[in-house]
């Protein structure tokens, strides 16, 4: 019943179906909460109840004893204890939101989950330690939280099957002491938007398997050095909003999976290398609000499946050349403020008018959104 309008409180009587293994009533208008008659659904393995307006606490004996899955977000910010999953022993995958959770420093979960996703309880302090007793995680999101101080070391040795951590919206510090060395290929690490300090060149060499790395708006600082070939399996990379200085390294061409890029509002300074042109699996390159000088980057124009382009506010100049229109497959161009001069070259229009008449949308916003809205 996901994705409707069902407003109102679920009613009692769901709770007298005995044989019902799983329930989604996710994304609705349901207040209330979960009735106490769940309890009775002995068959129920999961119950997925996220994006609803629950203002009611749950209460303790309202969880069946059999979930293996369980979704849920609050409304008004209702308090969630340990106490509620103290008989979930078979739980694997838990996924709260919106919430106050308010659990003691010495639990210890009777569950082993695979996947736990915290996103928005108000969690304050350290991250939780509770979560070092889950041996069998591969995906992690304590994402929006008001978490604090260093992430610890245990978090990147709790399981060798860890695939995913998402840190992204609190205010960590300190360094990143991650080592992917022993994680499973293709990690997706994002520990944007927290207060990460370090010199961003003793990064890359703990983090060879990670194939998205979100590392933007924090406060890491140093020049990205030629070491960042070391990313040999990356794909998406986003370093924006931070304090890097120094060059663009070459070696950056040297990481052929690379799709999306985004060196965006730093200091760099000098020209962006040829060695760009290798990037043929590039698909999205941001590098403005930058000091980068030099021409046009004709190294550009070689990957020829780029979608999205924004050099704006840097310190290009000349002209704008015709290679450009090798670019077939490019949505959206931003080059405003620089110093580019002479004519703008008809290759532009037939580049970018080809994709929008052969794929019209309607978008509101910003070029960057409608970017994301229709990129594959």
């Amino acid at each position: 019943m996901s994705d409707n309008r069902i407003s109102g409180q679920i009613p009692y009587s769901l709770g007298n179906l005995s044989l019902l293994n799983s329930l989604d009533i996710s994304s609705n208008d349901i207040s209330g909460t979960l009735p106490s008659s769940f309890a009775g659904l002995s068959s129920l393995g999961r119950l997925f109840a996220c994006g609803n307006r629950f203002n009611e606490s749950i209460p303790c004996s309202a969880l069946p004893p059999a979930l293996s899955s369980l979704s849920l977000s609050m409304d008004n910010h209702q308090i969630v204890s340990e106490v509620l999953f103290n008989n979930q022993n078979m739980l694997s995958y838990l996924e709260l939101s919106n919430c106050v959770l308010n659990i003691s420093t010495t639990w210890v979960p009777p569950f082993q989950l695979a996947q736990l996703s915290l996103t928005s309880c108000n969690i304050d302090g350290q991250i939780p330690t509770w979560i070092a007793t889950q041996f069998s995680l591969t995906d992690l999101v304590l994402a929006d939280n008001n978490l604090v101080g260093e992430i610890p070391s245990w978090l990147w040795k709790i399981s060798p099957s860890l695939r995913s951590v998402n840190l992204t919206g609190n205010y960590l510090q300190g360094h990143i002491f991650a080592d992917s060395s022993t994680w499973t290929q293709g990690l997706l690490l994002d520990v944007s938007r927290n207060e990460l300090s370090a010199h961003i060149s003793s990064i890359w060499w703990r983090l060879p398997n990670v194939s998205v790395l979100l590392l933007n708006n924090n406060l890491l600082f140093g020049d990205i050095s030629s070491s960042i070939e070391a990313l040999s399996q990356i794909q998406l990379l986003n370093l924006a909003n931070n304090k890097l200085k120094g060059i663009i390294p070459p070696s950056l061409g040297n990481c052929s999976w690379l799709e999306v890029l985004d060196l965006g509002n730093n200091s760099l300074h000098g020209s962006v290398p040829d060695e760009f042109g290798k990037l043929i699996a590039l698909y999205s390159l941001v590098i403005t609000q930058n000091l980068l000088t030099g021409q046009f980057p004709h190294s550009i124009t070689k990957c020829h499946g780029l979608q999205f382009l924004d050099i704006g506010h840097n310190l290009f100049e000349g002209n704008i050349p015709k290679s450009i229109g090798n670019l077939s497959q490019l949505r959206v161009l931003v080059i405003k403020q620089n110093s580019f001069r002479g004519s703008i070259p008809s290759e532009i229009s037939r580049s970018i008018c080809r994709y929008w008449t052969s794929h019209p949308i309607i978008y509101q916003g910003s070029f960057r959104q409608a970017f994301w809205a229709c990129k594959p």
